[in-house]
């Protein structure tokens, strides 16, 4: 699991043990794992795709936004990803793979190895 999928996990239990909401879960787990780099803890993408996750009610045992209003583009991206996995459970192995899947060009930027993370530990719905 990389970095990124660590603070997710770790965002999980914040939120289940701390009653923290998905953004400040994410933001102190963060902290916690770069504690020396500010970009790190800050970058957008993986968080964009946790919170929408929350936001959506996907993640095991933290309660959906009820005002979640729309999802940002990481956001949908991850929620598609959930979708793929959902339906292809065993046949995706990576994070490049799933991201193909989304059907997008670019590079990921870290918004699948939280999809992946939270999958692999059972802390989504229907994993």
């Amino acid at each position: 699991m990389n970095a990124y999928g660590e603070v997710a996990v770790e965002s999980v239990r914040l939120c289940t043990k701390r009653g923290l909401d998905p953004r400040n879960a994410w933001h102190a787990a963060a902290k916690l794992r770069f504690p020396d780099s500010p970009s790190s803890q800050t970058k957008g993408c993986p968080r964009g795709a946790f919170v929408g996750l929350c936001a959506a009610g996907l993640v095991r045992d933290v309660a959906p936004e009820t005002e979640a209003g729309q999802l940002g583009k990481n956001a949908r991206y991850a929620c598609a990803a959930i979708k793929i996995l959902i339906a292809a459970k065993p046949t995706i192995r990576s994070a490049t793979e799933l991201w193909r899947e989304v059907g997008q060009g670019k590079r990921h930027n870290h918004q699948m190895d939280v999809v992946l993370a939270l999958w692999s530990r059972g802390l989504i719905h229907g994993s």
